[in-house]
């Protein structure tokens, strides 16, 4: 494995690495002046930038690197004995928020790093934390097909949802690889302004018949919690379904010829080891947020070094998802999980010529 970097120091500290001569370049993005410091991982340039980086204020202190990247290349031989691949995944530019996903509500949890929403109670204020990682999807993702990669067969939204093109959906289902749910996804572009009437199909009758034998109508805010419980998330599901089917069938299709699908991770989930360095800077792992309760652990907002797992985690899935969360809960975007897949998809990816995505070999201890 050959490991690259590039570092973006800004003038005021690049000169603690470059000297005090040394004339930084203009960022063509930003406009800004910039250090950048490149060359491979561990070399004489490598250790001096750490070596300034540690030294430069307290461990939970940004450092002097404003942005970062390392980069991983593998010969044949290290790919051909890889048992597990980790998939990096580019966004599509929107979440299914946007569009009328249905979440559940964010737990309470006074522990939770994340989540931190004051809330004014007449003259104070005082905090109402919910956990990042208690909500979860109901129903289909809605998505409009416009804003999708069209160049990329597995990409992910905002909230790190997982889609697929119909391409990839198919090799999937055609050749049985384990460990995913592949799901419809609602073509729509636009958010709903009133809740659903689950009276169009027959699950959200269901949902209806249940809440009048509880003398609770839809006008009512208690409706609206009642179904969120555990006991009726099932059959909110399906009457969500239900209604995407119902609403297709009602309009002609806008995107002939386009197929995607979302894919979630069903298998068993590979333990990320204590090896794996995960946090928002090379040098300073420890700087960022990271969270860990009932409902699962954040361990920061992008790895840093290759992903290694617990050999004995692996169910032999082909597609499967790290214990541990990456990200963090900021207006659209949710923690999510690392995306890996066995040898035999990804050489079935390769032979098919799927694209659209980078990969790094997944270690194992």
């Amino acid at each position: 494995m050959k490991e690259t970097y590039e570092f973006r120091i800004l003038p005021e500290h690049g000169r603690l690495v470059f000297g005090p001569d040394y004339e930084p370049v203009k960022n063509p993005k930003t406009g800004s002046a910039e250090f950048i410091a490149e060359g491979v991982v561990g070399d004489d340039l490598y250790h001096k930038v750490e070596h300034a980086d540690r030294s430069f204020g307290e461990p939970s202190d940004p450092g002097l690197i404003t942005g970062w990247s390392i980069k991983r290349a593998y010969s044949d031989e290290e790919v051909e004995r890889a048992q597990l691949f980790l998939i990096q995944l580019a966004y599509a530019e929107g979440a299914g928020e946007e569009f009328g996903t249905w979440y559940s509500r964010v737990a309470p949890n006074p522990d939770c790093t994340f989540e931190r929403i004051k809330k004014a109670y007449g003259h104070g204020e005082r905090d109402i934390i919910g956990c990042a990682l208690s909500s979860r999807q109901i129903g289909p993702l809605c998505f409009p097909f416009r804003k999708m990669r069209k160049r990329s067969d597995i990409f992910a939204t905002w909230a790190g949802e997982v889609i697929v093109s119909g391409r990839l959906a198919n090799l999937i289902t055609r050749r049985g690889f384990t460990g995913g749910r592949l799901s419809t996804i609602w073509n729509t572009g636009v958010k709903p302004k009133s809740m659903p009437d689950f009276s169009e199909v027959p699950s959200g009758e269901e949902l209806l018949t249940r809440a009048r034998a509880k003398g609770m109508d839809p006008t009512d805010k208690a409706f609206y919690s009642w179904i969120e419980e555990e006991e009726q998330l099932p059959l909110l599901n399906e009457a969500l379904f239900e209604r995407m089917e119902l609403k297709q069938l009602h309009r002609s299709a806008e995107s002939p010829g386009e197929s995607y699908s979302q894919l979630t991770v069903q298998s068993m989930p590979i333990a990320v080891s204590s090896e794996t360095v995960i946090g928002s800077k090379p040098f300073r792992p420890g700087y960022g947020y990271s969270c860990k309760c009932s409902f699962g652990e954040v361990r920061g907002r992008m790895l840093i070094s290759p992903l290694t797992i617990i050999r004995s985690s692996w169910d032999g899935s082909d597609i499967c998802a790290s214990d541990a969360y990456v990200g963090g809960r900021a207006g659209l975007f949710r923690p999510s999980r690392l995306l890996a897949i066995s040898k035999r998809l990804f050489d079935a990816m390769k032979q098919e010529g799927m694209k659209g995505f980078h990969f790094e070999i997944v270690e194992m201890v």
